[in-house]
């Protein structure tokens, strides 16, 4: 029978309640059933109670009221509370979607004590949040000691870090920070949040250690690299942002840093609206950071650039220069060294600038100035050409071009000090003048030069010179001869140069003055003689020239005497009556005299 069944028979039978009653091996005593066996089995049918039901093993659905705690002193192969089931190593939820909430009593702690803990199910996210609005904190052994964190994605997965809304990710505590690092792909390469220096450090064993990438498509600047000094006050000098390269140097050893160049920004001037600023280049020159480059910016709206360090620093443009303004100066308004610029050539290098030591502007065909310039301009104006000729060239265009013009103006333009003039100098150095041996000395000339065509460029046509002759003046002057000369040629045959010379004789006396020597020069006058018209023998025209008299001199017919010869429009008028007493004329020639025009008898020889 039944147990139920079985206390009701017992309660019947005796009519009143005893202390214990045992029926074989099962005992009733009070509240309590005990077999002897251990075990007690109440079939298909359930056991109520109110009390404790305790057992070795307690098999079956047990169903009670709320209890503080169910005690077993075996396992429980299964467990469901409410919507909670515990089965072996699983505890799960009935209730649908429902969650399972794992509360500790006051601020205990809810303690996972194994080494792999996983969240999720199947191939859904999982998501570690917290059930309020605390912060969510990761640490190592409650914070005690520096075991790291470490996270680590699937195969070739990703590991996002997203904000809600407008939050920001924040890695330490204001005032406390931390070291961040960040590695890369190659060993020894890392990005690092350097907490003690208060800086960003990235380190790279390649040439592309940092790249800034935009991926605009219009005019607009990207990408944009900006330094700002976020000042309350800013100020004249501040310095708003370097840019520094470090290296170490070759015999230090022991890897000292060195500031090899470096960038700066500055502030000129921080007034409002009329803000200016510098911006500066330093180099390590022998040991010391030199400023090489400022740009500095000023209140007119211009910007002056200065370049270099030092009088000796060198400029090197690769390329050509474009000079946009109207003034270039080079050099200090100070003595003591030269202002130059040096035109680079294998064969012709040359230099232009001040001569300091002779205070000169000169140009030079060489790498350095010299004694004797090409070209020199002195403090005066005047203009010397040290060696070479002076060559103007005009292709094309008006008449009178080239031109070389004298202009003086001058209000006591009144004596023989106000002209214009142009002089020649020539001696055998600056200190040694030409002596009496020296006759014929050129010391100067004006040549005419013409291209008469074909491959061999231009030719001698005439010439303007003037040579020392042996006549020696006295004070300021010298005997010489000036000479004008022209150059014909015709055909094949050789050129023949003809001369006007104002020249004294070859050998003059002690006080003869030049003579106007035509179709000659001073070497062909042997007598002594001066202030004459000399003719030397020529060639005369083929037939007389219309409206022209020709006047020459050649030698007589019948000897080697030079003879007076004249070449006019017409013959001389053949008249014999002209002079008949002695031996009388064949011809007259008609001459002004003093306004009188008279009849000269000439005999034909």
């Amino acid at each position: 029978m039944a147990v139920t069944e079985w206390t009701r028979e017992v309660a019947s039978t005796t009519g009143a309640t005893t202390a214990s009653i045992t029926l074989n091996t099962i005992t009733v005593a009070g509240a309590s059933i005990t077999d002897t066996t251990g075990a007690i089995s109440f079939g298909d049918e359930n056991l109520t109670t109110t009390g404790l039901i305790t057992g070795a093993t307690i098999a079956g659905t047990l169903t009670t009221a709320a209890q503080t705690n169910i005690t077993s002193l075996g396992p429980l192969t299964a467990l469901a509370v409410d919507n909670i089931t515990i089965d072996a190593n699983a505890i799960t939820s009935t209730n649908t979607n429902g969650n399972i909430t794992l509360t500790p009593n006051g601020t205990g702690d809810v303690e996972l004590g194994a080494d792999t803990v996983k969240i999720g199910d199947a191939n859904a996210n999982a998501t570690l949040t917290t059930n309020g609005t605390g912060d969510l904190i990761l640490n190592t052994n409650a914070g005690t000691n520096s075991s790291s964190i470490t996270m680590k994605d699937g195969a070739n997965g990703d590991i996002d870090i997203l904000l809600n809304g407008s939050g920001q990710i924040n890695i330490g505590v204001d005032g406390t920070g931390h070291d961040v690092k960040f590695f890369g792909d190659t060993a020894s390469c890392y990005l690092l949040w350097d907490q003690s220096e208060n800086r960003l450090h990235q380190v790279g064993t390649g040439q592309n250690t940092m790249r800034i990438e935009s991926t605009l498509a219009d005019a607009n600047v990207g990408p944009a690299l900006q330094i700002y000094r976020n000042s309350a006050s800013p100020a004249t000098s501040d310095v708003l942002g370097s840019v520094t390269y470090k290296g170490t140097n070759a015999t230090d050893g022991s890897g000292s840093e060195v500031t090899y160049a470096r960038i700066r920004a500055h502030i000129l001037d921080a007034t409002k609206g009329g803000e200016e600023g510098k911006y500066d280049v330093t180099v390590m020159a022998n040991g010391t950071q030199t400023v090489g480059a400022v740009w500095s910016g000023q209140s007119d709206g211009t910007v002056d650039v200065n370049i270099g360090s030092g009088a000796a620093s060198m400029t090197t443009l690769q390329g050509d220069l474009t000079v946009s303004g109207a003034d270039v100066v080079i050099g200090a308004d100070t003595n003591g060294t030269d202002r130059s610029i040096t035109f680079g050539h294998g064969v012709l290098k040359s230099i232009m600038g001040i001569d300091d030591s002779q205070d000169k502007f000169a140009i030079n065909t060489d790498a350095a100035f010299e004694d004797v310039n090409d070209f020199e301009i002195n403090t005066n104006g005047t203009v010397t050409l040290g060696a070479g000729l002076l060559e103007i060239y005009q292709l094309g265009g008006n008449d009178y071009q080239p031109g070389f013009h004298f202009y003086n103006y001058d209000a006591n333009n009144d004596n023989d000090q106000g002209f214009s003039q142009m002089v020649f100098y020539n001696s055998k150095s600056d200190t040694v003048a030409h002596t009496a041996t020296d006759a014929d000395a050129h010391l100067g000339r004006i040549l005419f030069q013409g291209n008469a065509g074909g491959s061999d460029g231009f030719k001698y046509g005439g010439a303007i010179q003037c040579r020392q002759s042996a006549a020696w003046g006295s004070g300021d002057f010298i005997g010489s001869e000036i000479t004008l000369s022209a150059n014909a040629r015709q055909g094949s045959t050789a050129a023949v140069s003809r001369n006007i010379s104002w020249a004294p004789p070859a050998t003059p006396a002690a006080n003869n003055t030049p003579n106007l020597i035509l179709n000659g020069v001073s070497a062909n006058i042997s007598q002594a003689c001066g202030n004459q018209i000399i003719i030397k023998n020529g060639t005369a025209p083929s037939a007389h020239i219309d409206d022209y008299i020709c006047i020459g001199a050649k030698n007589a017919s019948s000897s080697s005497e030079s003879t007076l010869e004249l070449m006019l429009e017409e013959d001389p008028i053949a008249d014999t009556d002209i002079m008949q007493s002695g031996d009388p004329a064949s011809h007259k020639l008609k001459v002004w005299i003093n306004g009188t025009e008279y009849y000269i008898a000439l005999k034909s020889v």
